[in-house]
């Protein structure tokens, strides 16, 4: 009969009963990384459709890396407490116990409140990002979707246009257009985003890696800003370019309707008449 799969544990029973053998450990940090990447795929998914219950599902992502995090810790306190052993195996003549713990366990096995408050304080600061960041792609999408309804707009006033005027048009302007586009294009950011779960894998359990990683989502951030800022640049552009095509169209209105209209002189010899 096959081993049974257990599920993974939940966020409050991992904070209250967090597993103690290595094993145990790297299976749940496993089991707790799969997770998190369905979690992330359906955070996209409501991003998308823009459900409401997007926040409460980030929530729970969050937690869950915190969780891992904590996991992560833990196994590196082992790791760290076997090399201590190995190393003190020919001092055991000495006499000398280590301390040990209700349960059986060794000092070791107890993580000191600064380590405690490191954790905390990284979960934090990774919590901030990861938030900034969804605003940012969020503020992104919504300019992209108002780029697109303009460029509609603009593409059905030029329809409405004579020809005549569409074609007054100088080379020189579509150049310049043409040029603006060539520029925005050279300057937009490349999209180096990975997965969600590929930035997980790659976190050190280093101090050190912490600082590298923090400064990679700073970067990040301010990639999206330069985007964002891009973007509202070019939504500027069309506004200008739309209101002046409107009142292009409303002159050229106002034209016809000046021409089709009977002069005031004629009409009055007809009624003189």
């Amino acid at each position: 009969m096959g081993a049974k799969y257990l599920k993974p544990k939940s966020v409050v029973e991992l904070q209250k009963n967090p597993p103690s053998e290595k094993n145990e450990l790297e299976n749940e940090i496993k089991k707790q990384q799969f997770l998190l990447e369905h979690l992330h795929g359906q955070v996209q998914q409501m991003r998308e459709e823009r459900l409401a219950e997007r926040t409460a599902k980030e929530e729970t992502m969050w937690e869950v890396q915190a969780a891992i995090t904590m996991l992560k810790r833990r196994l590196k306190t082992l790791n760290e407490k076997g090399q201590r052993h190995d190393g003190g195996e020919g001092e055991e003549g000495d006499g000398k116990v280590t301390g040990g713990t209700a349960d059986g366990g060794t000092e070791a096995d107890i993580p000191s409140p600064e380590d405690e408050q490191s954790t905390t304080d990284f979960v934090l600061l990774e919590k901030q990002l990861l938030a900034v960041q969804t605003t940012l792609r969020d503020e992104i999408a919504e300019e992209k979707r108002l780029i697109a309804q303009l460029l509609s707009i603009l593409r059905e006033l030029h329809s409405k246009l004579p020809e005549e005027e569409q074609n007054k048009m100088s080379e020189s302007q579509r150049q310049k257009y043409a040029d603006e586009n060539h520029k925005n294009s050279l300057n937009a950011p490349k999209n180096e985003d990975g997965p969600f779960a590929q930035n997980l894998d790659k976190e050190s359990e280093e101090d050190g890696k912490w600082g590298e990683w923090c400064k990679a989502e700073e970067h990040r951030r301010d990639r999206l800003l330069g985007e964002l800022i891009r973007y509202r640049k070019i939504c500027s552009q069309l506004r200008a370019r739309l209101e002046h095509d409107t009142a292009l169209i409303a002159l050229l209105q106002q034209q016809k309707h000046t021409d089709e209209a009977p002069p005031a002189t004629a009409n009055l010899l007809v009624t003189r008449f």
